[in-house]
């Protein structure tokens, strides 16, 4: 969820109930956008990418069963080895794969399969990626640990992973590819 300001940087120093600071706290500063414009523009480039893919914009909660019978749930959880993950014992990682088809999303066309890894540690951890499905290939579309502008890719410029089968995310940073045909 992004409120107004966190786009450039508006930290309310904390407070996140600022609604009756009248000071500083709560003012904004309009010179952030351009002190911050990579963080604003990585913001703005998240908004476009969800707007152009339906998968993030379902109608349902996700229930984790397959939804069109193209042999993968809605969703599919992962720890970074690849396995199911043990909720009990989590640590810092945790990845999961979307389904994007257009039956599971209510959309007119299909829409991309995602696979999102999140690392919140401090170290970087090789990741496991799963076989995207149908003969496409995952391609690296976000990677927050990049410099901007490489930290989001634009449509058609997603990066093809060097190794298919594995993703070194590095610490504090969030990784989505997405499956397409090369």
């Amino acid at each position: 969820m992004i409120l107004g300001g966190d786009e450039f940087g508006l930290t309310q120093r904390g407070n996140n109930n600022a609604y009756c600071q009248d000071n500083e706290i709560s003012w904004y500063d309009w010179s952030f956008p351009e002190k911050n414009r990579d963080l604003f523009r990585f913001v703005k480039e998240m908004i476009a990418f969800r707007l152009r893919h339906h998968g993030f914009m379902r109608p349902e909660f996700y229930t984790g069963r397959d939804g069109n019978y193209n042999a993968i749930p809605d969703i599919s959880w992962f720890d970074e080895l690849g396995n199911s993950p043990d909720w009990d014992k989590m640590e810092t990682c945790l990845a999961l794969r979307m389904d994007g088809s257009r039956a599971d999303i209510l959309a007119d066309q299909d829409d991309n399969d995602f696979f999102i890894m999140f690392n919140g540690g401090e170290k970087r951890i090789p990741f496991v990626v799963c076989e995207a499905l149908e003969g496409k290939t995952w391609v690296r579309a976000v990677d927050t640990s990049l410099p901007s502008p490489e930290d989001i890719t634009l449509p058609g410029e997603e990066r093809p992973l060097s190794s298919p089968d594995t993703y070194l995310v590095q610490g504090h940073s969030m990784v989505i590819l997405i499956s397409k045909y090369v």
